[in-house]
C-alpha cells in the first residue's frame, strides 16, 4: 500500500537544500511508504531480548516508511530488514510517532468507528526528518537516536497471539489503559505469521496459519491519559487535550467492536474536575492540567521548543504550533 499524500510545505526543506549548495528541487513528497502492517514486529524467539525488527517487507533506500499499528516512521538509507535495534548499524533510525493514526483524521467525525477521529499530524515531524536525512548524506551529521518502545525501558507491551488465528489480544493492565466512560477497550490487536507459500513459486494459497510460527508483536505502553509513552511526542501528546491512539473499534451496524482499520481515536478531556468526577473519567480535566488558557500555551511551549531541540521539528512549526496554541480555544 502506498500512501501518495504530498507533505504540505517543502518549501523549507528546499531552502535548506540551497544553502547546501545542491541543486535539486523537492516539490512534493511521497510521505509514507509501505504497507500498513499490523503492529510492530520483533523478530526472533526470545520474548525476553530486546532485539527488535520490523515487518519483512524490502523498501527503498532513504524512505519515510509506515510499518505497523502505531503509525512507525522509520528514517531508512537501506532496505528494511531483520535488525537488531539496539546496534542501530550507523545506517538507520527508528522512530515511532507517538498516538498516532493512519493519516490525519478528522476530529469531527466519527466514520464507521465508535469514537472520533485523531487528527494528530505527522507532517511538522516529516519535514524535520528530511531535514536530518539530508544532513545525515550530506555532511555526515548523525541524526537522533531511534524513539520506539523497547522492553529494556519498560515502555513496550507485548500482543498475545491467539493459536491459529490472525489476531490477537494486548490485555488492558499490560498496557496500562485507563477505563474511560464510553470507550471500549478489547485488547484487539492484528498479529503475523511466518507463512509457508511453497519454494521458489507460490503453491499454498491462501496460506494456512494453523501451526504456523508468530512473530512477536509489541506496541508502546500508555500513560495515565491513555497516550503513548515511547516514540516521538508531538505537542498533542506531550501536551494534551485528548486521549489520542493509533487504533479504533467499528461502531455497530459497521461489524461492532472488529479494528476500525487505518482510524485512531480522539477522545477529549473534561473542562472542569467537577465535570469529570461526575462522569467517573480517570484523566485530569484541562483546568487541573492547565489552569488557564496562558498555562496551556506555556506547555505548548515548552514541548515544541524541546523538539526543536531534538532536531524533530522545524522552526517554522514550532512557531506555527505556538500560533495554533494561542488562537485555540482552549480554557477560554
Amino acid at each position: 500500500m502506498q500512501d501518495t499524500g504530498r507533505i504540505a510545505d517543502p518549501r523549507p526543506i528546499n531552502r535548506h537544500l540551497e544553502e547546501l549548495g545542491l541543486d535539486r528541487r523537492i516539490t512534493g513528497f511521497v510521505g509514507v511508504v509501505g504497507q500498513k502492517a499490523g503492529p510492530p514486529v520483533r523478530f526472533g524467539d526470545n520474548r525476553h531480548s530486546d532485539t527488535a525488527g520490523y515487518h519483512p517487507e524490502s523498501y527503498q533506500n532513504a524512505a519515510l516508511v509506515e510499518c505497523g499499528h502505531n503509525a512507525y516512521r522509520q528514517l531508512l538509507l537501506k532496505p528494511c530488514t531483520k535488525i537488531p535495534i539496539s546496534t542501530q548499524l550507523g545506517h538507520y533510525r527508528f522512530f515511532l510517532l507517538s498516538g498516532m493514526q493512519h493519516g490525519t483524521g478528522d476530529a469531527d467525525n466519527r466514520g464507521v468507528c465508535q469514537q472520533l477521529q485523531n487528527p494528530t499530524n505527522a507532517e511538522p515531524l516529516l519535514r524535520a526528518l528530511f531535514v536530518v536525512l539530508v544532513d545525515w548524506v550530506t555532511k555526515g551529521t548523525a541524526p537522533p537516536t531511534s524513539e520506539v518502545p523497547r522492553q529494556s525501558t519498560g515502555m513496550a507491551a507485548i500482543a498475545i497471539a491467539q493459536p491459529n488465528q490472525q489476531t490477537g489480544v494486548i490485555p488492558q493492565d499490560a498496557l496500562g489503559w485507563p477505563t474511560i466512560p464510553g470507550v471500549k477497550y478489547t485488547g484487539l490487536v492484528t498479529v503475523r505469521y511466518q507463512l509457508a507459500i511453497g519454494q521458489g513459486t507460490t503453491t499454498r494459497y491462501p496460506p494456512s496459519v494453523q501451526g504456523r510460527p508468530v512473530y512477536v508483536n509489541f506496541v508502546s505502553k500508555v500513560d495515565q491519559d491513555g497516550n503513548e509513552v515511547a516514540g516521538i511526542r508531538l505537542p498533542p501528546v506531550a501536551a494534551p487535550v485528548a486521549t489520542t491512539t493509533g487504533w479504533a473499534l467499528r461502531r455497530a451496524g459497521c461489524g461492532e467492536n472488529d479494528g476500525c482499520e487505518g482510524a485512531g481515536q480522539y477522545i477529549p478531556f473534561a473542562l472542569t474536575k467537577a465535570a469529570r468526577l461526575s462522569a467517573n473519567d480517570p484523566r485530569l480535566s484541562l483546568e487541573e492540567r492547565y489552569q488557564t488558557h496562558a498555562g496551556y500555551v506555556r506547555a505548548i511551549k515548552k514541548v515544541v521548543h524541546k523538539l526543536a531541540a531534538q532536531r524533530f521539528l522545524l522552526p517554522e512549526d514550532v512557531e506555527q504550533y505556538i500560533r495554533a496554541a494561542e488562537a485555540s480555544n482552549v480554557l477560554k
